[in-house]
């Protein structure tokens, strides 16, 4: 089995230790161009975008990095409740086949009450849980449908919707997702 090894890029800015001010540096494009180019000359598989309210969009900032890069996959934090999963579906196949399949997602439902509230989430962790497994139950439904070409009806809890003649293809027709749901759990509750 191989191991990837990821970088990530500091979308909220960069020091010389992980939330210091010690040589503080401000994240612009050119910046994390730099973070991106070299990763990807040193033979990274990936990095990590993050998400949160001092980060810079994740999706705005992969998307930005795509040409730079040849080989380098990008890890985009994503937090459910912030996207519909049709839109995010949308936004993962186009940035997915405009990568040439260099993109994996980081679901993201845990993190700080402040922000969360910040970010219009208000749910209680254990209702923000079902409300990210429902939404990525949807989100694979809706991407496998694309491919079916089958009307999507779909009621949950959390989120109802209905698709037909819609165009969501990735470029390889898998997608890589990776969770850290349980460590962030224990670590609210």
């Amino acid at each position: 089995m191989a191991l990837n090894i990821f970088w990530f890029i500091p979308t909220f800015g960069d020091s010389q230790y992980i939330g210091g001010k010690t040589g503080a540096r401000a994240i612009d494009f050119n910046y994390a161009k730099q973070i991106a180019v070299a990763a990807d000359n040193l033979g990274f598989d990936g990095v990590l975008i993050p998400t949160g309210r001092l980060c810079e969009d994740p999706w705005v900032v992969a998307s930005s990095l795509i040409g730079a890069t040849q080989n380098l996959k990008f890890l985009v934090a994503l937090r459910p409740g912030l996207l519909q999963p049709a839109l995010a579906a949308r936004m993962t196949a186009t940035l997915d086949r405009f990568s040439n399949g260099r993109v994996a997602l980081n679901l993201v439902a845990g993190g700080d009450k402040t922000e969360l509230e910040g970010d219009g989430l208000y749910q209680k962790p254990e209702e923000r849980y079902q409300a990210a497994a429902e939404f990525v139950d949807l989100w694979r439904d809706i991407l496998k449908s694309s491919y079916e070409k089958k009307l999507l009806i779909l009621m949950e809890n959390f989120i109802k919707l209905q698709m037909q003649n819609f165009y969501i293809l990735l470029f390889k027709h898998q997608l890589h997702l990776y969770f850290l749901e349980d460590h962030l759990m224990k670590q609210e509750n």
